[in-house]
């Protein structure tokens, strides 16, 4: 069915673009070849997914026989097998003879629909055609009929419309000229943009109805700070009572532009935006110390250094922030990453001994037994050198024990790898939560133990954070000329990226998405591929998509201090 519908589709066009380019009446006789061929063009009109009535009920306009007319009816009646939807069809052509032929040779109730029909006609065009839009739901074409209609109450009733169904956009545009009824309309649309969290262009519209205060508040809801403030500097008097929003209505407690500034920046600090909060300290508030704080808590170390030049034009006091603050707290960074690594080295060259001695082990464990058919002679292994051989291992470092990998994540995370290294509310914080889950320790011997020192090991790969704060502290040391500081990160770093390199590939593999590994990690399938550009059959082997992960994720940790601009520097 649906090709033969195809077929006739193409033959629909072809005649609407002949007619088009003959100029021909839209009448129809019974001897015009359409006319003839007019159920199979009414076939596949509907057959069309969804249904083209439009295409089908003009046609049946152009046909001049009323018996024709009849016949082509009953028949689309019959087809669609839904005579009231082919009665609303007929009422949106604006039409009401044809609408009163298609409910007349259908099964509606006719003390209805003449009644509707009747009415209709005793109004004016443009009055005519909106009733029947809202009735058929198209309110668009209903406001546009609206608009242009002659009478005053209609164009009264149009603004009412447009609020009622929500058609801003729409009824912005008619109204454009109407000062009065577009403020009211931009007010209603912010409210609804609003609700929707369409926190930019709601702003933009309150702007537009010059109501700045109101605008900021909620350009600083949505984060964009920088067009909050500057909605914010053409605040005249803060509290006038004017915001429209009632969800903000209640949040506008400034005086004044410092205040609200201030709020901005506390904003963007909760929901974790806090280099641009310290940005919003420096630039507006002018509060260096403060925005200093906040880069060396969060390990900006260049907009550190650039936060005391900036001080420097404000109170000539930046020598002061530096050796005070900024130097202090980078030596004290230099530390806390030189721990973290070293420890991290240590573990991650103990528990990956650990993973490989385990899977040679089990290696060991399933030769014997495919050898010994331990399943097909009944025979006991439980006392067979292999399994002492495990058992020994197991007791090798019995006090061996390694957090869960429910866990692994905030140790992780506290130990710098997963994050950056915190000097202050997030350190104690991160401290309790290892204590609370240090409970939780999977043994050696553990059914699952393999599964969770593959998931503890990648946690231990520095992440895309880790490389990013690396990289902004050995900048900042080369600044001030630490390099004895500097060799030392290196060589805990090289150490580190050492024991990772002896990892088996697969928690390698498991660590590739996290550094920004944009292609799938799969396994691949043992088949050839073809290369089709050849044409001479030529194979080529499957590509591996593990062994790129592989060579990804030690690439990445090894760009640390493999940057040209560190190759250079002095031993200190």
């Amino acid at each position: 069915v649906k090709y033969v519908a195809s077929i006739l589709n193409r033959l629909v066009q072809s005649m609407d673009k002949y007619q088009q380019q003959q100029q021909q009446p839209q009448q129809l006789d019974s001897s015009t070849e359409e006319a003839k061929y007019m159920f199979p063009i009414i076939t596949c009109l509907i057959l069309q997914s969804p249904p083209d009535f439009e295409q089908v009920l003009r046609r049946i306009q152009a046909l001049t026989s009323a018996d024709l007319m009849e016949s082509a009816i009953d028949y689309l009646i019959v087809l669609c097998s839904d005579s009231e939807r082919v009665y609303k069809e007929a009422l949106g052509t604006y039409d009401l003879r044809l609408a009163a032929m298609v409910a007349s040779q259908s099964q509606l109730d006719p003390r209805e629909y003449r009644e509707q029909l009747a009415t209709l006609q005793q109004m004016s065009e443009y009055r005519r055609k909106f009733e029947i839009d809202s009735y058929l739901k198209r309110y668009k074409q209903a406001l546009d009929s609206l608009f242009v209609s002659e009478t005053p109450e209609d164009r009264a009733m149009c603004l009412q419309f447009a609020l009622h169904h929500q058609l801003f956009v729409q009824a912005l545009h008619l109204f454009k000229a109407d000062a009065e009824s577009s403020a009211t309309l931009r007010k209603s649309y912010a409210d609804y943009l609003y609700k929707q969290k369409d926190y930019l262009t709601c702003g933009s519209i309150l702007m537009q109805n010059n109501e700045h205060e109101s605008a900021a508040l909620v350009y600083r809801n949505g984060l964009h700070y920088q067009l909050a403030i500057q909605a914010a500097c053409n605040v005249k008097q803060w509290n006038t009572n004017v915001i429209p929003l009632s969800e903000i209505s209640s949040t506008s407690n400034v005086s004044s532009l410092q205040e609200f500034i201030r709020s901005v920046s506390d904003r963007l600090s909760e929901h974790g935006m806090n280099l641009e909060a310290a940005r919003v300290r420096l630039l507006y508030l002018k509060d260096a110390l403060g925005a200093l704080q906040a880069f060396i808590e969060h390990e900006y170390w260049m907009e550190a250094i650039q936060a005391c030049s900036y001080a420097h034009h404000l109170t000539e006091s930046s020598h002061d922030m530096e050796s005070s603050v900024l130097l202090p707290a980078l030596m004290h960074a230099v530390e806390s990453k030189m721990d973290v690594l070293q420890s991290s080295g240590s573990k991650v060259s103990e528990r990956g001994k650990r993973l490989v001695h385990l899977r040679e082990t089990q290696a060991l464990m399933n030769d014997r037994v495919k050898r010994n058919g331990a399943g097909a002679n009944g025979i006991d292994d439980s006392n067979s050198d292999v399994f002492s051989d495990t058992t020994a291992a197991s007791s090798i470092g019995s006090n061996f024990t390694f957090v869960s990998h429910t866990s692994v994540a905030s140790s992780a995370a506290s130990s710098g790898l997963g994050s950056t290294v915190s000097f202050t509310r997030r350190e104690k914080i991160q401290a309790r939560k290892i204590h609370k889950q240090s409970r939780k320790k999977i043994r050696q011997g553990h059914p699952k133990e393999e599964e969770y020192l593959v998931e503890y090991l990648k946690n231990f790969i520095p992440k895309v954070k880790m490389i990013q704060s690396m990289d902004e502290l050995i900048k900042a040391l080369t600044y001030y000329g630490k390099y004895e500081q500097i060799h030392g990160l290196r060589g805990a770093w090289n150490l580190l990226v050492e024991e990772i390199t002896s990892l088996p590939d697969d928690v390698l593999v498991m660590a590739a998405p996290e550094l920004q590994y944009s292609h799938k990690v799969i396994i691949p399938k043992l088949e050839e591929e073809e290369e089709e550009h050849h044409g001479g059959g030529v194979l080529i082997p499957p590509r591996d998509p593990n062994a790129e992960a592989v060579k990804y994720v030690l690439d990445k940790i090894r760009s640390v201090f493999g940057k040209p601009e560190f190759a250079n520097l002095p031993l200190g």
